[in-house]
């Protein structure tokens, strides 16, 4: 079974300095689909100042419980998740292991977890039709 984007439960997201002002957006969405959000110090502190919901949670570095724990757990449901520098490279690399073994969709950039949220609001607001693909061409005919 593939990984597949549920539409509630825990996001984690945790984003570089250079990335957290294109998130804002995409946690104020998360929030309003029902995910609670749950990031890393600084971003948590980031989406604070925002005035937007946030849990903190440890990095793998600074020690249990940390999230590679809660993603163990089965507490996580959606991961965005940024890099930059050698640590965050290294803590990125058992996020990514446990992420895979747990089938929780992981997203590495910003424009990827954007569109990945965009995707699920819009799974919510318009159901899905599932059609042939000669269906759509019968009308050319």
């Amino acid at each position: 079974m593939g990984r597949r984007l549920r539409g509630g439960g825990t996001a984690f997201i945790s984003f570089t300095e250079t990335a957290k002002a294109v998130i804002r957006e995409m946690a104020v969405e998360l929030n309003a689909l029902g995910f609670s959000v749950l990031a890393t110090d600084g971003t948590a502190k980031y989406l604070e100042a925002e005035g937007i919901a946030v849990t903190a949670v440890n990095k793998v570095a600074q020690g249990r419980p940390h999230i590679v724990d809660r993603i163990k757990d089965g507490d996580i449901a959606f991961i965005c998740n940024t890099t930059g520098g050698v640590q965050s490279m290294k803590d990125s690399q058992s996020i990514r292991v446990a992420a895979l073994y747990g089938k929780v969709p992981y997203f590495t950039t910003a424009a990827a977890s954007i569109a990945a949220v965009k995707a699920i609001a819009a799974a919510r607001s318009t159901p899905l039709e599932v059609r042939s693909l000669q269906s759509y061409y019968s009308v050319l005919a």
